[in-house]
C-alpha cells in the first residue's frame, strides 16, 4: 500500500484548497480516501500499514505530526510544533517516526517513539537545506546541500557524513530489503534511479 496527499479546491472559494489523504492498495487496485483532516501533507504508512503519521497545518499555520489508525480512524497520537516550527516530511520505519523540524532557517531531525510518544532532537540544528530523511537501523539517510550541492548524508551515532559525491545533487534516498542504497541522481537528462557502490 501507499498513501499520497490530493489538492482540492473549495467548490465556491477559489483561493481556498484543501490536501486530502487517500492510500492506494496494489493488491486490490483500490484507491480508499481518508477523512483525517483537509490539511494534510507528507503521509507515510506503518510498516504493517495499521496506522498513517501525517503533517497537519491548521488555518494558524500551526503544524502537527498526527498518527492515526488507518481502518477505525482513531487518533493515536498529535504533536504540535513549537510556535513558528514547521513540522516537514515524516517517514516511519518500525516503532519509530523521523522528520525534520524547520525554524528560523535551520533544520534539525526529531524522531518520535511512537511507543512512548516522546519526541527526541538527533541532530543539531543545520544551516543548510535537508530533505526526504529515511530511517532504518537507527541510521538517518537524507539529502542535503551541506556544501552547496544536495548530496546522500547518512547520520549514525550523531555524526553525519557523506554517503555519495554527486556532480549535480543526490536526492530521495531509500534502501533496498538488502541495505543498498538508492537514490536520484541529477543529471543533464534529468533525474536517474541509481544504486550506491
Amino acid at each position: 500500500q501507499i498513501a499520497f496527499t490530493c489538492s482540492r479546491q473549495h467548490p465556491r472559494w477559489g483561493y481556498e484548497s484543501y490536501s486530502e489523504l487517500y492510500i492506494y492498495d496494489f493488491k486490490t487496485k483500490e484507491t480508499r480516501k481518508l477523512p483525517f483532516s483537509q490539511k494534510a501533507f507528507s503521509p507515510t504508512l506503518s510498516n504493517d500499514a495499521t496506522k498513517l503519521a501525517f503533517i497537519e497545518v491548521d488555518h494558524q499555520n500551526t503544524h502537527y505530526l498526527v498518527v492515526v489508525n488507518t481502518q477505525s480512524g482513531k487518533e493515536l497520537i498529535r504533536k504540535e510544533a513549537p510556535y513558528n516550527h514547521q513540522y516537514i516530511e515524516p517517514y516511519w520505519d518500525n516503532n519509530q517516526i523521523v522528520l525534520i523540524d524547520f525554524i528560523n532557517s535551520t533544520n534539525q531531525l526529531l524522531i518520535l517513539d511512537v511507543g512512548t510518544t516522546k519526541m527526541t532532537p538527533v541532530s543539531e540544528k543545520l544551516p543548510y537545506n535537508i530533505q526526504t530523511p529515511f530511517l532504518r537501523d537507527n541510521n538517518i539517510y537524507f539529502s542535503a546541500a551541506r556544501t552547496g550541492i544536495q548530496n546522500i548524508y547518512r547520520l549514525q551515532n550523531g555524526v553525519i557524513s557523506p554517503v555519495t559525491n554527486c556532480t549535480f545533487g543526490g536526492f530521495n534516498p531509500s534502501l533496498t530489503n538488502t541495505d543498498q542504497l538508492l537514490f536520484n541522481d541529477y543529471t543533464a537528462k534529468g533525474y536517474r534511479i541509481t544504486k550506491d557502490t
